[in-house]
């Protein structure tokens, strides 16, 4: 394995300094093997780059979830309904019974 294996990376990105930079672009005119490591790792930044596209670019599918809204609407309202009915029924009396009627006729 090379010296200059670690730092290829770090060129590839301009991350490091000129000095360094020219010295690493030097070396690689003299080392295939760091030559195939930068082709490989280049490869690999392109599939990463195009895969990213590929997510980034790619149209979400809207109806996918349209049910979702109307779920979570639904079940929140229900929520409200049961949750009123319960607090009314703690707190709402009975209506005190009232008399009834009696209708009464004189004897004759």
């Amino acid at each position: 394995m090379c010296d200059y294996s670690t730092k290829l990376v770090a060129w590839l990105d301009n991350e490091l300094e000129l000095t360094e930079m020219a010295q690493v672009q030097a070396h690689l005119q003299d080392c295939g093997e760091c030559r195939d490591r930068v082709a490989k790792y280049r490869q690999i930044s392109q599939a990463f780059d195009a895969y990213c596209d590929g997510v980034t670019s790619a149209a979400p599918n809207l109806n996918a979830h349209r049910w979702v809204p109307i779920l979570s609407a639904a079940a929140v309202l229900l929520l409200l309904v049961a949750g009123a009915t319960l607090v009314l029924r703690n707190h709402v009396q009975k209506l005190p019974s009232l008399p009834v009627a009696v209708e009464v006729t004189p004897s004759q």
